[in-house]
């Protein structure tokens, strides 16, 4: 995925090659799309499919550049086990477990070109961030605020904040090809967070499956397929992004499998009790798969080292 011209550089100045490529990288596109976005609210909404497809091939952009520049001062290994075709035509959700911020950027490398470009759920704050968030508002990301369990108790009229933002935002995306990238423990994983949490499982968090569900409901037919991805750095499990931004990010290993959208996927999550049960049951499971499955991957790297690290047989 890469050219590795720069992987014999010391860590520290490796660092900063890969933060200003990273900044400069996505402030030029940032401010091509505010530039878009901005054309289009003088035109108040008018040509509004065609506005989006300009911003979407600038984000389309920035996915070849993130995947260029990954591979600058890592040697990394990617291990992909998929049988998913391209398809630019058609809209998806996209799920995947939460480990780090190397996720997005794992995410936009191996989908650069595949699918049509991802849109991610924001945290609010994201907002804010300078360049970003005015690229991810001139492509109509949501930006959801998380509030604690203490402040809903307190402002109940607030619990709905973030379901009606999704709503909006799925609205926009509909008859324009698109991929909707969901986190559903809504948070990245550590072992102290899972304890906190009393998560089931062993490498993941407990999910949050309502975005998922609103996501579907809302636009409805449009999407019709979920890609359920897998991601996993076996050889640098505790600080990937800064492994990455040292050049010492090592493997990643993603697994994406495509889940068709049927009949008992949709409905109502908030007004059926029913399906709100089992739509949760069925991601539960979905997510016991993958805690499995990356057990499985960092079974496989271990028994990998176990086997490199003993002594050559003699011969002869």
């Amino acid at each position: 995925m890469g050219l590795y011209m720069l992987s014999f550089l010391p860590a520290w100045l490796k660092i900063w090659v890969n933060l200003f490529l990273l900044i400069m990288c996505t402030a030029m596109v940032s401010l091509a799309i505010c530039a878009v976005a901005f054309i289009r609210i003088l035109l108040f909404g008018h040509w509004h499919k065609f506005f989006i497809k300009a911003a979407n091939r600038c984000m389309r952009w920035w996915l070849y550049r993130i995947r260029s520049i990954m591979g600058i001062t890592n040697r990394t290994e990617w291990v992909k086990d998929t049988t998913i075709r391209p398809e630019f035509q058609d809209s998806y959700i996209l799920i995947s477990n939460h480990i780090s911020w190397l996720d997005t950027l794992v995410l936009a490398a191996v989908f650069a070109d595949q699918r049509p470009v991802p849109k991610f759920f924001l945290k609010h704050s994201l907002l804010f961030v300078p360049f970003v968030g005015l690229a991810c508002w001139g492509l109509d990301m949501p930006f959801l605020r998380r509030y604690s369990r203490a402040y809903l108790i307190k402002h109940p009229d607030k619990r709905f904040t973030d379901i009606e933002t999704s709503r909006e935002a799925c609205k926009k995306f509909s008859g324009v090809p698109t991929m909707m990238v969901i986190f559903p423990e809504g948070t990245r994983f550590t072992p102290e967070k899972r304890d906190l949490s009393n998560s089931p499982y062993k490498h993941l968090m407990q999910t949050k499956p309502t975005t998922i569900a609103i996501a579907i409901e809302s636009l409805g037919n449009q999407f019709n397929k979920i890609l359920d991805v897998t991601l996993s750095y076996p050889e640098n499990q505790n600080t990937p992004f800064r492994d990455f931004l040292e050049g010492r990010l090592k493997k990643v290993c993603i697994s994406i499998n495509e889940i068709e959208i049927t009949d008992d996927l949709r409905g109502s999550y908030l007004a059926d009790k029913q399906f709100k049960r089992r739509f949760t049951l069925w991601l539960k499971k979905l997510w016991q798969e993958k805690d499995e499955r990356i057990s499985k991957m960092k079974n496989e790297q271990e028994s990998s080292c176990d086997t490199d690290s003993r002594p050559p047989k003699n011969k002869g």
